[in-house]
């Protein structure tokens, strides 16, 4: 590809335009000869600092925003952002042939892409969908180790992958595209390439101050999806969503605490809400009319991710029988409020990602909502992410659970010590144990639990690992549970 097309609305001319390209990359121990080399300054590492060695190696050309006059370099404004043009242009803008939507936000982000997904898959369409849980093209799951060749856990892949994998949705007949949209990743301007035909805000509550250092400069990450979206839906119900869609105009609201024409741009209402054990169900009044909403999985966190996919359908086209016909068969998400033990005679046992102050406050509230006996919570912090959160996780766990167990959590590089030592310092009353070990916490709670309990084991999710100084090895949180609940109960 020659570079003239590369840098096609990166705002850039060049002397060295009519250059063929090979391939492009922002790691310069990927470069080979004829490749370009796009120098972003990261967390740990400058690229500006490796242009000499990417040159060395054979790189035709540099694209940089802090270069002085040099043979071939290119000097851009913003790198970050000529970054996401250029691989949108060297995958052929994948974006530009398929209906993108991109969802952001604190909670509800991977929740929302699996119902989103559902539905249009349901409505006959053929979807791609990226995200922190799932990878998948129509219908079929992508090995994420295996296509990024890195650890799958982070939200939005690096920019090359997340064309990379754009494309081979695009190139496999996507009519439509769904991905998360993490701040980090909005921050670094990764999504200005592509075109988003609808943005979705969810909610905001703190996490990742770590990088962003208070809530406004993480809202305004997030925000920037609005800015980037040709339409964009947002939880009128949460602060700053109404901050959103009192400022920015195409945006809309959906709501589970309003009535119609209560907010202005508001799209769609739930109404005659019923939030059962086995299930929710709600009429949903949007601007074409109104369809009733019946979905097997429970609970408020159920109830505005299936409404916020349904409002999205909607914005999409897709009619509200096929929305409601969808929805009822939608069983939810690998790892997110999931109830891997429900049988008569035994602790329910719940396994979910929450690992914030608000979501794990919003997961104990649910999960005591049906629980007739103790309610028991087992969680950690991750090592070498944001400390300010650790303490306040501990006092919610405290404060709403009879048992809270405090145990390890992904402590990758930083002292497991350490961070039992921040979260203890949340902790009231005495109903708590600190158990390191995760395993151990796990089987302690089922041992500690009777019939009628609710065992919510929090953090891990869908995640299948843990990553300590060591390296990554597996953990099935599962399987250890089910183990766990048979040793002691027999037969699940």
């Amino acid at each position: 590809m020659l570079l003239s097309e590369l840098l096609r609305r990166c705002g850039v001319t060049s002397p060295y335009t009519d250059l063929r390209i090979n391939d492009v990359s922002t790691d310069s121990r990927d470069i080979g000869t004829g490749d370009l080399f796009i120098a972003l300054a990261g967390e740990k590492h400058d690229g500006n600092d490796y242009i000499n060695e990417a040159l060395k190696k054979g790189a035709s050309a540099v694209v940089s925003d802090n270069i002085s006059d040099r043979s071939r370099c290119i000097k851009v404004t913003d790198a970050n952002v000529a970054a996401s043009y250029i691989f949108s242009n060297f995958y052929c803008r994948p974006t530009d042939s398929m209906t993108f939507t991109a969802i952001t936000g604190t909670n509800g982000k991977s929740s929302t892409v699996a119902a989103l997904s559902h539905i249009l898959s349901n409505a006959g369409k053929r979807v791609g969908a990226l995200g922190t849980v799932e990878f998948s093209v129509n219908g079929c799951e992508i090995d994420k180790e295996e296509f990024f060749g890195i650890s799958s856990s982070m939200t939005t892949p690096g920019v090359k992958d997340f064309f990379r994998a754009l494309a081979l949705m695009r190139n496999r007949g996507c009519d439509f595209a769904v991905a998360e949209a993490s701040s980090h990743a909005l921050a670094a301007k990764r999504f200005d390439g592509a075109k988003i035909d609808l943005g979705i805000f969810t909610n905001l509550t703190p996490e990742h101050l770590d990088r962003h250092g208070d809530m406004e400069t993480y809202f305004k990450a997030k925000e920037r999806l609005a800015d980037l979206s040709a339409r964009f839906l947002v939880n009128s119900d949460d602060g700053y969503g109404r901050r959103i869609l009192e400022s920015k105009q195409g945006s809309v609201g959906f709501s589970a605490e309003a009535s119609c024409g209560a907010m202005r741009n508001l799209f769609a209402v739930a109404e005659n809400i019923a939030v059962n054990d086995n299930g929710n169900e709600y009429d949903l009044r949007y601007d074409g009319g109104v369809v009733h909403i019946s979905t097997e999985i429970s609970g408020r966190f159920a109830l505005y991710n299936t409404l916020c996919a349904a409002a999205a359908a909607l914005l999409l086209g897709i009619p509200g029988d096929i929305v409601s016909g969808s929805l009822a068969g939608f069983s939810g998400v690998k790892g997110r409020m999931e109830r891997i033990v429900r049988k008569e005679g035994l602790p329910s046992v719940i396994i979910d990602y929450a690992h914030t102050p608000d979501a794990i406050e919003k997961a104990l509230i649910e999960a005591g909502r049906f629980c007739r006996g103790k309610l028991i919570v087992v969680f950690g912090c991750g090592g070498d992410r944001d400390r300010e959160k650790r303490a306040p996780m501990c006092r919610a766990a405290c404060t709403l659970a009879d048992l809270a167990i405090i145990t390890g959590d992904n402590p990758r590089d930083e002292d497991p010590d350490r961070i039992i030592s921040d979260i203890l310092k949340g902790a009231v009353g005495n109903n708590y144990i600190v158990e390191r070990d995760r395993e151990t916490a796990l089987k302690l709670a089922v041992e500690r639990s009777c019939e009628n309990d609710v065992i919510l084991c929090c953090g891990k999710g869908h995640e299948n690992y843990i990553i300590d100084k060591c390296g990554k090895r597996p953990f099935d949180e599962k399987r250890i549970l089910l183990s766990a609940v048979t040793d002691k109960f027999g037969a699940i």
